[in-house]
């Protein structure tokens, strides 16, 4: 398979297109949100300045190609290198008021946007606010990495300020800010490392979350059949 993203893109264009097979819909699915990153060479210093509308419409086209017919462009914004696409559902798209989607860099200088976040802010029903966070943080294994992947991360959350709700005309004074919303999910290129737990250990963890059997406080409801392990951690 190619690694490139506008070959990835044209794949599933053409592979949902030649099947006719779409992603599911219905109720349970009012949102599609897609994060991208490195849909674009970070090599050259000037591209962190700089933002390819073709690349953004190679990803709409193979992803609104998969999507449920009747699916709407909610948000859509590129930094560079990361992409954020949000589609909202025919029964949530008309609940959805005061979007506003901003980005921060984080990248090079502490500023360019070869590093940094988009972040959308949504209001649903005008009671409920939610925040999508496509991120790309510092890479690096050692400490100094880390501790710029850490300073990467509070930027994001103490910088990033999305436009003022507004109801009924009537405008809010301040802009919300990470924190004020009722749900966030961060997600992307987070390059933060897992030191010290062999891999089949993280599997079984992640299997033991997927079953809803991770929380020490509650029974399992049923016992662990086959080879899977148990494992407890505690600090």
């Amino acid at each position: 398979e190619s690694s490139r993203p506008e070959d990835q893109a044209d794949q599933l264009n053409g592979e949902a297109q030649g099947s006719g097979k779409r992603l599911p819909s219905g109720d349970n699915i009012g949102l599609y949100v897609l994060g991208l990153q490195e849909i674009v060479s970070l090599n050259l210093v000037q591209q962190s300045f700089y933002s390819d509308p073709s690349t953004i419409a190679k990803w709409r086209d193979a992803l609104e190609a998969a999507l449920p017919k009747g699916y709407t462009l909610v948000a859509s914004y590129q930094l560079v290198g990361l992409l954020l696409l949000v589609y909202a559902s025919p029964e949530v798209a008309p609940t959805i008021s005061n979007e506003s989607t901003v980005s921060t860099g984080t990248g090079l200088l502490g500023y360019m946007g070869n590093k940094g976040a988009i972040a959308s802010r949504l209001v649903l029903g005008e009671t409920t606010r939610l925040v999508f966070a496509n991120c790309h943080l510092a890479s690096g294994h050692d400490q100094a990495s880390l501790d710029r992947r850490c300073w990467d991360y509070n930027k994001i959350v103490t910088q990033t300020k999305f436009a003022p709700i507004e109801y009924g005309g009537v405008e809010e004074e301040d802009g919300d800010k990470i924190g004020d919303e009722d749900f966030i999910f961060v997600f992307g290129d987070l390059n933060f490392r897992l030191d010290g737990l062999p891999g089949d250990d993280i599997r079984r963890l992640l299997m033991l979350h997927t079953r809803g059997e991770y929380d020490l406080n509650r029974r399992p409801s049923k016992t662990i059949a086959g080879d899977d392990g148990v494992i407890i951690m505690r600090n």
